[in-house]
């Protein structure tokens, strides 16, 4: 019987599960700090149809051109990119209305416009700009990796229009080129299946996939979601 592992990326651990073709648990979960953690390892364990994960959002790390960090993980709670976020709303009033994301330090604008006028030489050198999810992929998989359409949704960067990078946003704060490829596309054998939001996974999960009803989650932060069949861009 074919075997799917699920991988729950959270902000101080992991924790990973086989399950069956009918959605069932197949065995033991696992969960692990990160200090110890490798997602591959639970895989060797297993002949596996498929991965699929799930990675907390609104993570920024800067890379350099051998996919090394040249920052450690700025996380939705680093607030000192709150006034580029005022900034931003001054300037671009349509922001929200592009991206689906209030200017906001949690968000990749306003965490980019910081790096770029406050830590220069970094900004500067840095090939890539990616989120946890992609890193973790890329160093699971060794190869370079796209982040899901659901994953770019949560950095506030993507147009809801095009389902792509906002190309005026990346060009005015200088990262054309320097984002990763948008694609829900599996790579590898077993294909490995780019991380959902997971926001949007506990949604599915508890089964709220309609306005009508919202799941609350509970963590390192607490949220309130509802999913809409298409996005107001009015």
């Amino acid at each position: 019987m074919p075997r799917v592992l699920a991988v729950d990326v959270g902000s101080s651990s992991v924790r990973a599960q086989v399950h069956d073709e009918t959605g069932m648990p197949a065995g033991e979960e696992v969960q692990l700090p990160y200090e110890t953690t490798d997602p591959a390892e639970v895989a060797r364990h297993e002949p596996l149809a498929a991965v699929g994960a799930a990675c907390f959002g609104h993570s920024l790390i800067a890379l350099d051109r051998h996919g090394r960090p040249l920052t450690p993980v700025l996380m939705w709670r680093d607030a000192r990119s709150a006034a580029h976020a005022r900034e931003l709303a001054a300037r671009v009033p349509d922001l929200h209305a592009r991206t689906g994301c209030f200017p906001h330090s949690s968000y990749w604008p306003a965490k980019l416009a910081w790096l770029r006028d406050e830590e220069r030489e970094t900004f500067a050198a840095a090939a890539r700009f990616v989120s946890f999810a992609e890193y973790l992929y890329e160093r699971v998989l060794g190869e370079r990796v796209p982040t899901s359409v659901s994953m770019a949704s949560s950095t506030g960067l993507l147009n809801l229009r095009t389902s792509a990078w906002d190309a005026e946003l990346a060009e005015a704060l200088d990262v054309s080129g320097r984002l990763p490829e948008i694609s829900d596309h599996p790579l590898g054998d077993p294909p490995w299946y780019p991380a959902l939001f997971d926001g949007l996974a506990s949604n599915v999960g508890a089964g709220c996939t309609g306005p009508r009803r919202a799941a609350l989650s509970v963590g390192t932060s607490g949220a309130l979601r509802t999913l809409a069949e298409r996005a107001s861009l009015e």
